[in-house]
Formats: structure tokens, C-alpha cells, sequence
């Protein structure tokens, strides 16, 4: 007995819980006040009352009304309106414990219409029964109304039903139920083919015909409309007669009779034309019922409204697995993808319930902003290029949102991205090449970016301006073969040019056909390098020393003859090396350039100073004040505090050109201060070379004076011992005069030598003194 009872426990319980597990949730978004909706959903009782509405905390929303379609084969499909708005509607069912909903009645359709008072109205809708009558007309506050006038679909002879109500305004129409027998007919016709048979009308009439005899229309007072065709040669009609009908031909009348007045267009046939005139005449009133006599083909029907019916709406219902939860839309595998011309944006996203909407931003900026309705998705999207920051790495964030409005959010970060406009520039002519030149003057014109395998035929393009993204590391590779030249030029451009020239926009020299130089920068270690045209300030090439140059390395450029000035960055500044003016094949060492170039101290505020001696003495210096802020800047040269030397100018460079010895500086040190809208924003100091009792001597002869003196000493010593005293002095005779010029490597190979000679020289003195 035991046993039984848990076993029964047990299927009781189980049977508990494949009940609870049956039940069904879907979602439905932004539902309107006043608007009517139809739902099908599962359904597990025999009267599909499991039906629960709630929002999307849980919460039961009873509805205004609700009017069940269908109700088989496990499904239930039911009419509602809600009286208020709801943005997030959750739909429960598939419940057979529960009888959650009241239904109004059962109807298989349900729609609105507004009917004008006293007039025939055609109702065509879908009915179950086969005469058409299963049709009931409610006031929006569900009273029945009974029409004045009623035909069914079936016995209108308009293939809808058709009624008069006595009450303006919007009504309920349902349809659709075959146990309905709906309203009872009423007996006068609406249209007829047959004479003497009276219609119904209410606002007038139309009529139709053809023959070769006679048509009356009549009102119930015994008045008529009269077509005749007389003899075969006279056609009577209302507004008139018409002679000289062709023999043997018919004519047709069409037209309506409103109030006192019949509209009538008339066809007919006279010497062998056919003609289609249009007619008025008054005189005749109508009256409600009215019928017609004729002896050919004739037909009246009396004028209807035909209103149009609105159904309701049927929203995109979405199936859950289980009451929405709260957990955030996940975002992953976000990927960014940058090439020379276009830039993307991918990653998976997924919910528990259904995502409605995402959004890309790249530094805040929005790049995409779309809707779906679908739970999991991979997307993959064109992102402007513009939004990526070539000062600072990249933020990307993809957001994605829910259907009940739970949100989720990915972030990654991508490297600096230079977005560059690079313009063909005819250095010749200072101006944008024309395209339409290009045919003359090139075989070959492609921009590509050998990283990404990319190519921009700029020639089959005609293109002179191009939009180009480039990472740290990537480069443009300008190549360029002249018109019967077999020679192919290769000019690469790295992106940091837009850091050197603080703007985005590069000229890219592009020298129509003459004869090139190729110019190598080389250094011991990697510098970055920039060939500029100092009047349009169009780039010839720009780059880094990094390929092989005998034991340095070097950066090419093709350059034609003229002026050029090549420039590099120290410390973060740009910075003038040398002017250069290529009449043949050269190479500049950079190491000894930029020795020479004072270095500049980092500026406050993002301002910064350099000084440079441009002369063999070292009187002559370039100094360069460079604010990122653009402004009012000045610039004091002081000597012990005391200023020397002033300049000043408006934007976001200063660079002049000062002789020490005019400006009155006697010592060998300038302090120069920049300042940028009346605000100090950077200090530096500068070595004047050649004042103050200091000298400078050129490379070559510094190092020929220095090994001279050592050899002269060796010299001595060899014919008079005695004068092995010599040796260490001309060892410091040697490091003073490598002293007063630049310390370039072959400078500083005699100064270690010099030293090594000075210590060899003190232990040879003493082991002689022994």
C-alpha cells in the first residue's frame, strides 16, 4: 500500500512539474493605448483561456477587451486593445491549470470602420457561413446595433453585406463565427436587371444602358428619364435629341441620378464615327425606392459607401525560454581592422533573450548605430576611418542592448591610426597635378602599402587626391616610371610627416619628367628623415634610416634639382638638418648633423625650443619656438638675464636666424625663453660657439693638428731620448685642440688615443726614472 502511495506522489509530482515546464513566454514591443492587436500563442486548455499579459517585471496587465479568433490545435489566437501603453509586453500561456483571460465573445475576425448616418454602406469582410451573414455590428463601447437596413452577402448582389446604420461614427465589426446567423435581411433589392423591380437607395443611383430601343428610370411618383432611339436615325436623351444615327448601330447610356439631377455620358454612332459625349439635365427627383422600364439591356444599382476596414495589427512576437532575466548582452572576440583605404569593425554578440539594438563608437565618436532581433550575432561593420586618433591610441566600444532593455558593453584599444589626404603635387608649377596630364608624362602611377599588399593606381583612377590610413611601422610607396623611361622611382612616405607638419593634408612631390638624384640619409642608428620643399612645402619622401648603408643605416629619395631642405625630429622636435640641393648622387651623414644641433629641453605646456649653429664659427644659430597652441609668440635671447635679442610673430612656429655677435653677446651661453600669448612656456639654452674666448676648428684639420703633435713627440723621442718628457704633454696638446671641434666618432677615435698615450707616456717616465 505504501509503494502505491509513492508512486502516485511520484506521478503527481512529476505530472506538477511537466505542467509548470509547459508554460510558454513570449515578448511583444511597444504596445499603443487604443490600438487592436492580435496574438496566436500555445495554448493547452480546450477554451485557450491560459493566456496571461504581465510587463516585464512580472506584473498582470489585464487588457480592455479581448475577443477570441481561434482555438485549436494547441494554439489560441485572440483579438485585444490595451487601454494604456505598454514598451515591453510580456505574453504567458500554455497553462492548462490556469483561465487567466475573459473573452468577450468569439469571432474569427475582428475590425473598425467609421460609417456615415443614413446612407448604404458596403462591409466587405471574411465570413464562416456560406450566405454571408455572420456579420454583427458594436459600438466602440460593445453595445450592438441593429441597422436600419441590412442585406447579407449572399442577397445584396455585391458579393459583400451591405447596411445602413442611423448614427454617424467608428464601429466594431466582427465576423467569422458559423454558429451567427446574424441580422434579419430586409426585402428591397440594392440592384437589378429586371424592369419594374424597385431598389433601395439612400444617397442616389447608378445605371447602365445599351441598346437600340427604349430606356425609362422612374421615381415612385411616376416621373421618368427617358433614352430612345426613334426610327433608327433620332436618339432621344434627356438634355436633348440627336439626328442622323448611322443605320443599324446601338447606342449606350451610363450615368447616375442624384437629387433632382441625372449625369450621363452617351456613345453613339454618326457618319461612321463613334462619339462620346457628356450630359446634365434636371428636373426629376428621386425618391427612395425607384425602378426602371427598358426594352434592351439595362441594369440599376443604388450608390453605396465603401468605407475601409481596419484590422488589427499584428506586432513581430518573439518566442523565450523561460520569464526575461536581467543578464547584460556579452560582447566578444572584438576585432579592428585598418587598411589603406577602408577600416572595420567586427565582434560576437550574444543574449539570453533578444538583442534589439548596437552601437560602435571609436573615441566616443558614434561609427554605427543599428536595430535586430535576433539572440546571438556576428557582426561586422564599415567604420569611417576619420574617427581613429593618430595623437593617442585608439578606444573602440561596441554597446548592445536587449530587448528589455539590459545592456552590455565590449572595449578594446587599437594603435595609433594616421588618416592621411595625400595630394599629387607639381612642384614645377606649385600647384594640384591635373590628372588629365598624367597620360603624357607617366607609364607607371601607383600609391600602395607593401604591408597590406594594397595598390592605388592613380593613373587608371585619374585620381590626384587620396585618402589613406597608415599605422606606426606601415608606409605609402609612391612609384613612378616617366613616359619612355625604363627607370622605375620608388618614393616612401611614413606617417609620422603629420606629426612634423601638424597637419593631416601632405603635398607628395611629384616632378614631372626630368633627370632625378637620389639622396641617402644614413646614421649609425634608426632617425627618421624628411625631404620637404621649403616653398610649397610638398614632401618628397619621408621616412626611417633602416636600410643597410655599408655599416649604417640609410633612407633614400629620388629628389629633382633644386631646393630641398631635409629635416629630422630631436626630442620630439622638428628639426632643420641641412638644405640640400641635389645636382647628383649624395649621401649626408645624419650623426654629424645632429651633433651639431643644440637639444632642445622639453617644453611646459607643450612647447618646446632648439637652437642650431648654421656657420663654421658657430656665431650664426637658427632657433625654433614650437607651440601646439597657436598664438601671439615672442621669443627673448638673454645673456646673464640680459635680454640680447627679441622676435616675435603670430601661429604655432617662430624660427629665426641670429648673429651672436651682432646681437652683443660676449660669453658662450645663451638662456632663450618662449612665450605664447604673454605665458612663458618653454626655457633653453644655447652654447655660442666661437664667443667667449672658446674657438672652433674644422673636423679635419682639429684631428690633423692633434695627430701631428703626437707624431712630432714620437719624433723627438727617437733622436733624443731626453725629450720622452714631451710625450705626455703633447698627449694633452692633442685632447685640447680635438676639443674645440664637434665631436663626430673619427673626433673622438683621436681623443682615445690621445689619452691612451698620455697614461702609456706617465709609465714610461717612471720606469726610466728606475
Amino acid at each position: 500500500m505504501n509503494a502505491l502511495k509513492l508512486v502516485i506522489a511520484f506521478l503527481v509530482f512529476t505530472a506538477f512539474i511537466g505542467i509548470a515546464s509547459a508554460d510558454n513566454y513570449y515578448y511583444v514591443s511597444s504596445i499603443s493605448a487604443n490600438t487592436m492587436y492580435k496574438f496566436t500563442v500555445a495554448s493547452a486548455r480546450s477554451d485557450c483561456r491560459d493566456v496571461k499579459f504581465m510587463d516585464q517585471f512580472g506584473n498582470a496587465i489585464t487588457p480592455s477587451w479581448a475577443i477570441l479568433n481561434n482555438c485549436s490545435n494547441g494554439q489560441a489566437t485572440l483579438t485585444v486593445m490595451f487601454s494604456s501603453s505598454i514598451p515591453k509586453l510580456v505574453i504567458q500561456s500554455n497553462n492548462s491549470n490556469n483561465a487567466w483571460i475573459n473573452y468577450m465573445m468569439s469571432y474569427a475576425n475582428v475590425y473598425t470602420a467609421t460609417i456615415t448616418a443614413n446612407r448604404l454602406t458596403k462591409i466587405c469582410v471574411e465570413t464562416a457561413r456560406s450566405d454571408g451573414n455572420d456579420v454583427r455590428i458594436y459600438t466602440t463601447n460593445w453595445q450592438l446595433v441593429t441597422p436600419t437596413f441590412w442585406k447579407s452577402g449572399s442577397s445584396s448582389g455585391l458579393g459583400c453585406p451591405v447596411a445602413v446604420l442611423s448614427t454617424n461614427g467608428t464601429y466594431y465589426i466582427v465576423s467569422g463565427n458559423a454558429s451567427d446567423a446574424g441580422y434579419s435581411q430586409s426585402s428591397a433589392a440594392i440592384t437589378t436587371s429586371t424592369s419594374e423591380q424597385q431598389i433601395y437607395q439612400t444617397h442616389g443611383v447608378d445605371f447602365n444602358t445599351s441598346g437600340s430601343g427604349l430606356f425609362r428610370l422612374y421615381n415612385t411618383n411616376g416621373q421618368y428619364w427617358e433614352f430612345n432611339l426613334i426610327s433608327t436615325r433620332y436618339l432621344y436623351h434627356p438634355a436633348g435629341t440627336i439626328s442622323s444615327i448611322d443605320l443599324g448601330t446601338a447606342y449606350r447610356a451610363f450615368g447616375s441620378w442624384v437629387g433632382s439631377t441625372l449625369s450621363y455620358e452617351l456613345q453613339y454612332s454618326q457618319a461612321g464615327y463613334w462619339w462620346d459625349d457628356f450630359y446634365s439635365a434636371s428636373g426629376v427627383a428621386i425618391t427612395t425606392y425607384v425602378y426602371f422600364n427598358s426594352t434592351q439591356s439595362s441594369t440599376i444599382t443604388a450608390k453605396y459607401d465603401f468605407p475601409g476596414l481596419t484590422g488589427p495589427a499584428t506586432p513581430t512576437i518573439y518566442s523565450l525560454s523561460e520569464f526575461p532575466d536581467t543578464t547584460p548582452p556579452e560582447i566578444t572576440n572584438i576585432t579592428i581592422t585598418v587598411t589603406f583605404t577602408s577600416a572595420s569593425i567586427s565582434a560576437t554578440l550574444s543574449d539570453n533573450n533578444y538583442l534589439a539594438s548596437y552601437e560602435i563608437r571609436i573615441n566616443d565618436n558614434l561609427a554605427v548605430s543599428k536595430t535586430t532581433n535576433v539572440s546571438s550575432l556576428n557582426i561586422n561593420e564599415s567604420v569611417p576611418p576619420s574617427y581613429f586618433n593618430s595623437k593617442d591610441v585608439n578606444t573602440v566600444t561596441v554597446t548592445a542592448k536587449d530587448i528589455f532593455d539590459n545592456q552590455g558593453q565590449g572595449t578594446t584599444s587599437y594603435q595609433r591610426v594616421y588618416v592621411l589626404t595625400f595630394v599629387i603635387f607639381h612642384t614645377d608649377l606649385n600647384t594640384t597635378w591635373n590628372t588629365t596630364w598624367y597620360s603624357g608624362n607617366f607609364s607607371y602611377l601607383v600609391l600602395k602599402n607593401p604591408a597590406q599588399n594594397q595598390i592605388i593606381d592613380l593613373k587608371a583612377q585619374s585620381l590626384n587626391q587620396v585618402n589613406v590610413n597608415l599605422k606606426a611601422g606601415e608606409s605609402a610607396i609612391l612609384e613612378f616610371r616617366y613616359t619612355n623611361y625604363a627607370t622605375t622611382f620608388v618614393n616612401e612616405f611614413e606617417p609620422f610627416i603629420a606629426d612634423m607638419l601638424n597637419t593631416t593634408v601632405i603635398r607628395v612631390a611629384l616632378p614631372p619628367p626630368q633627370t632625378l638624384f637620389q639622396v641617402v640619409a644614413y646614421s649609425s642608428g634608426s632617425q627618421r628623415v624628411a625631404f620637404i620643399d621649403p616653398t610649397s612645402q610638398a614632401v618628397g619622401a619621408v621616412g626611417t634610416t633602416k636600410y643597410q648603408y655599408e655599416q649604417y643605416k640609410a633612407f633614400g629619395a629620388w629628389l629633382k634639382p633644386g631646393s630641398w631642405n631635409a629635416y629630422t625630429i630631436v626630442n620630439g622636435v622638428p628639426t632643420l638638418l641641412i638644405p640640400v640641393n641635389p645636382q647628383t648622387a649624395s649621401a649626408i651623414s645624419m650623426d654629424a648633423l645632429i651633433a651639431s644641433v643644440s637639444v632642445p629641453q622639453v617644453g611646459f605646456f607643450s612647447a618646446s625650443i632648439s637652437c642650431r649653429p648654421i656657420n663654421a664659427s658657430g656665431s650664426i644659430f637658427e632657433i625654433t619656438f614650437a607651440s601646439q597652441k597657436a598664438g601671439a609668440l615672442l621669443l627673448l635671447v638673454k645673456e646673464n638675464g640680459i635680454t640680447k635679442y627679441t622676435a616675435n610673430a603670430s601661429g604655432d612656429k617662430l624660427i629665426v636666424v641670429m648673429d651672436a655677435s651682432q646681437a652683443g653677446f660676449t660669453s658662450d651661453r645663451a638662456d632663450i625663453e618662449g612665450y605664447v600669448d604673454g605665458a612663458l612656456k618653454a626655457r633653453a639654452s644655447c652654447y655660442l660657439k666661437g664667443l667667449g674666448g672658446s674657438y672652433y676648428l674644422p673636423e679635419g684639420i682639429a684631428i690633423a693638428l692633434a695627430l701631428g703633435t703626437i707624431f712630432f713627440s714620437f719624433t723627438a723621442v727617437g733622436f733624443f731620448t731626453m725629450f720622452r718628457i714631451m710625450l705626455p704633454f703633447s698627449s694633452l696638446a692633442a685632447l685640447y685642440i680635438t676639443s674645440a671641434t664637434e665631436a663626430t666618432p673619427a673626433v673622438r677615435f683621436v681623443q682615445i688615443i690621445s689619452l691612451i698615450m698620455f697614461v702609456v707616456s706617465i709609465l714610461f717616465i717612471i720606469r726610466w726614472r728606475d
